[in-house]
């Protein structure tokens, strides 16, 4: 790997602490989590979503997940209605209050973006947004050599 990678690669690295760090720091007042925020957005925009469903695509267990979904339930913040045709399987919808919450949360995510990238000017901005769509599809699209090495070695083969 080049000094060139090894940079891009801390830098993105530094870039994601920070962010994060910054967004954990702008709910607190909220009394939310990023983990329930994501929960939120998720149940917002799969309305007639399940505590399962959600969990694979937050990729954590379902026992964790119930977890979650109690805490939010507890806090007025989503109701769980038994899905039509299927009384067992629950769904997760936003109430009023966790509307407001996540309508806060977004702008104060929005807030951490425009300061992240303050010293860019529109043109900037969203060159950075495609260049680092073009980074995240890159390595969707393209199995790294570790990726070859775990296929082979699964399939009994050498790996070198």
């Amino acid at each position: 790997m080049s000094s060139v990678e090894r940079q891009l690669t801390h830098l993105l690295r530094e870039a994601t602490t920070a962010t994060r760090a910054a967004f954990r720091n702008a709910l607190v007042d909220l009394e939310l989590t990023p983990v329930q925020n994501t929960a939120l957005h998720l149940a917002a925009s799969t309305p007639g979503t399940s505590s399962a469903e959600l969990a694979r695509r937050m990729h954590v267990t379902p026992q964790t997940m119930h977890k979650l979904v109690t805490e939010l339930q507890h806090r007025g913040l989503v109701v769980l209605q038994p899905r039509p045709g299927h009384g067992r399987i629950l769904e997760i919808q936003l109430t009023d209050q966790g509307k407001r919450l996540l309508t806060e949360a977004d702008a104060r995510a929005r807030a951490i973006e425009d300061r992240m990238t303050a010293r860019l000017d529109e043109r900037q901005r969203q060159q950075l947004l495609q260049l680092l769509q073009h980074c995240i599809a890159a390595l969707d699209d393209a199995p790294s050599d570790d990726d070859h090495r775990v296929r082979r070695r699964s399939r009994g083969e050498e790996t070198g």
